[in-house]
């Protein structure tokens, strides 16, 4: 079983981003308390998201 934990306000350093669906992004992120985490970014690729440049 996986468990869910929510991480805001931490640094860290993307090692790669992939497609996940038309809207979304599952990115690979490397934090100091963390490690190697994979998040999933809903809706990053919408022109009004705030993810983009």
């Amino acid at each position: 079983m996986v468990t869910v934990k929510r991480i805001t306000d931490e640094p860290a350093y993307v090692l790669h981003r992939y497609d996940w669906s038309e809207s979304s992004l599952i990115v690979e992120v490397f934090t100091r308390q963390y490690g190697r985490v994979a998040l999933v970014a809903r809706g990053a690729k919408k022109p009004s998201s705030g993810f983009r440049p």
